[in-house]
Formats: structure tokens, C-alpha cells, sequence
């Protein structure tokens, strides 16, 4: 990163007199290396401004540049005697940023003047800049005291409540006799940060045979369902749908294994349910606005464990096929879409 203040006096035009003394402009930029440097962009203010007015405003400005995504993100704060502003970008590239924000500033120093012919800045970064700086340079100055409103964000918008669809494959130790494997499909509620999600998964049945009397058994068939809440505590991005983002989860799962006997004079089937509590982490990786990258990690604490058993002839317990495990774990690896 890079970051400083520099200050430069705007050169009077060649009309204004000698005595004249042009507005100055400080910039603090900070920006990733691959961004144009602080230089650049003052270079781009220069450009705009070159033959204005000695009449223009005086500005400070401070940038903060970062990557949302596959996107670049600016936070702008610009103050000057005509009051202040606070807004943010986001576009393909920093360069594009980096002309947007030369932009604004120069239209703050001097709302007459106009970019150059050949500036970069794509059409969708310099029209919310012109509205934004417009508006504010016809405000009046304002107390020091009194707040100023902040204008409008159209990323504000798109942090609203968004609908995620996932499937997943899934690993499963301890709710079947072996290591499973299946896949799961999630329902979740995407605000900022926060996330409500509902799951369903089943996974491969299972043989299981007496040991006494191989040719007897069991066939297990699972199905699940949890639901559960994450909070993103590490985002690279301002919110949870952004960039990388890890969320531990608390939720609740319910399980649900059918057998079905096989081999004995008598066959029976039966049912086995039971609750767990969840916990674990879901990290998430956006690779679009739209699509990202999910892997989960859950470990569950069952609060009753049913058995499925052989019966002996006489009808008591000869074998104890399975019982969940006391702990178990689970892991998923998917991918999942984002509307709205």
C-alpha cells in the first residue's frame, strides 16, 4: 500500500494577472501497488484544471482504494469551503477509479471545467461524479459544526437482503456406520455480514452385517436437515457476499436413518431419529457478483443415539449393528448462487 498528502498550487491561466494566486489541492491516496500512483492522479487533476478559473475553490481530499472481488472499490472524502462529501466507487479497473477520483476532486476545485478528451474514466464512474460534486459545490458552506448529510451510494443498494441457492458434495463421519459420502442443498438469507441458512443432504446407503451371522444385516438410508446462523468475522470485502469471507455457524440438525433388515426367517424394518447440535465454518469465496465457492466444516454433539440391532430367535438383542457416534463431523464442498 501507499499512502501521503501531497499539496500543489493550480497555475493561474495566462489571462489571470501575475499576482493571482490559485486554490491549492491535497490528496492522500492509498491504493495497492498495481494502482496508479498518488503522482498519476495528480498528474489527471492537473490536466482538468489547466487554464481555469483563479476564482476556484480550495480542496482536501483523501482516497482509499482496495479490491471487492474481480472489482476495484474507492472511498472518497472530500472537504472544501464549500462544504464536504463522502462517497464510493467501484469499477473494472483502478485506473478507471483513479481518473474517476481525479475527476470529482477537479470538479470540486472548479465545477466549470470538464475532463480532457482522452481521460479514462469510463462514462458510468464520471456520471455519478459530476451529479455528486455538482450538488455539492451549489450547497452552501455550512458550520463546521453541523454534520454533513452523506450522499447517496448506490452500492448501499446492493447490500440489501440477497437469495443464496447451494449444492454441495458432502463427507459425513459418524451418523453411518462408515464414512459417507452425498451431497446437500442450502436455502440461505444473505444481509451484510450475516447469513440464515437451511440445508438438506442424504448420502450412499449402508450394509451392515452381523458379525456372528454375515448373511444377516441391516441397509441403512439416511436424510438430514439443519438449519443454522453465520456471522462473517474475516471479509476482505464490506460485506459478507464480497471477496473471501470466513463465518463460524451455530444451528441445529436433525437426522433421520431408515433400516431395513435382510437374511433373517423374519425381516422387520424400523426408523431412527434424533437432534444434534451444530457448530463449524463456512468459507465462502465470491467469484462473481452472482456465483461463489463454498466449503463448510460442522461438528455435531447428538442429544440421543438410537441403535439398530439383530433380534435372536427368542426376540431378545443378539447384536447391536450401529448407534451414532457421541461426536461427529461433517465436510462440504460446493458452489452456490446469489440473486438480487
Amino acid at each position: 500500500m501507499t499512502a501521503g498528502v501531497v499539496a500543489f498550487a493550480q497555475s493561474t491561466s495566462p489571462g489571470s494577472p501575475a499576482s493571482s494566486t490559485s486554490p491549492g489541492v491535497a490528496l492522500a491516496w492509498s491504493a495497492p501497488a498495481e494502482c496508479p500512483s498518488r503522482a498519476a492522479v495528480l498528474g489527471e487533476v492537473r490536466a482538468i484544471l489547466e487554464g481555469g478559473a483563479a476564482s476556484a475553490h480550495s480542496v482536501e481530499a483523501a482516497a482509499t482504494v482496495e479490491r471487492a472481488g474481480q472489482r476495484w472499490r474507492v472511498a472518497l472524502t472530500i472537504r472544501s469551503d464549500q462544504g464536504s462529501g463522502v462517497r464510493s466507487l467501484d469499477a473494472d479497473s483502478c485506473e478507471a477509479l483513479a481518473s474517476a477520483v481525479a475527476l470529482i476532486v477537479a470538479l470540486a476545485v472548479d465545477p466549470t471545467r470538464r475532463a480532457p478528451a482522452d481521460a479514462g474514466a469510463p462514462p458510468d464512474a464520471q456520471a455519478p461524479a459530476r451529479a455528486s460534486t455538482d450538488a455539492d459545490a451549489g450547497a452552501a458552506p455550512s458550520p463546521p459544526s453541523s454534520p454533513q448529510p452523506r450522499p447517496h451510494d448506490e452500492r448501499e443498494e446492493e447490500d440489501g437482503p440477497r437469495l443464496v441457492v447451494g449444492v454441495a458434495g458432502v463427507a459425513d463421519f459418524g451418523d453411518l456406520p462408515s464414512p459417507a459420502l452425498g451431497g446437500s442443498v442450502a436455502v440461505a438469507g444473505l444481509y451484510r455480514r450475516a447469513r440464515l441458512e437451511a440445508r438438506g443432504r442424504t448420502y450412499a446407503s449402508q450394509r451392515v452385517a452381523d458379525l456372528a451371522r454375515p448373511a444377516q444385516g441391516v441397509d441403512l438410508a439416511y436424510l438430514g436437515l439443519d438449519a443454522r446462523a453465520c456471522l462473517a468475522v474475516l471479509a476482505t470485502g464490506r460485506a459478507a457476499r464480497d471477496g473471501v469471507a470466513v463465518s463460524p455457524c451455530l444451528g441445529v440438525d436433525l437426522s433421520r436413518v431408515a433400516g431395513s433388515g435382510f437374511g433373517g426367517t423374519k425381516t422387520f424394518s424400523g426408523n431412527g431419529s434424533w437432534v444434534a447440535f451444530e457448530g463449524g465454518l463456512l468459507g465462502t469465496w465470491a467469484l462473481a457478483s452472482s456465483v461463489a465457492l463454498r466449503v463448510g466444516v460442522d461438528l455435531l454433539v447428538p442429544t440421543s443415539r438410537p441403535g439398530f440391532v439383530v433380534l435372536a430367535p427368542d426376540g431378545s438383542t443378539a447384536e447391536s449393528l450401529h448407534r451414532p457416534a457421541s461426536i461427529g463431523g461433517r465436510f462440504d464442498l460446493g458452489v452456490e448462487l446469489r440473486f438480487w
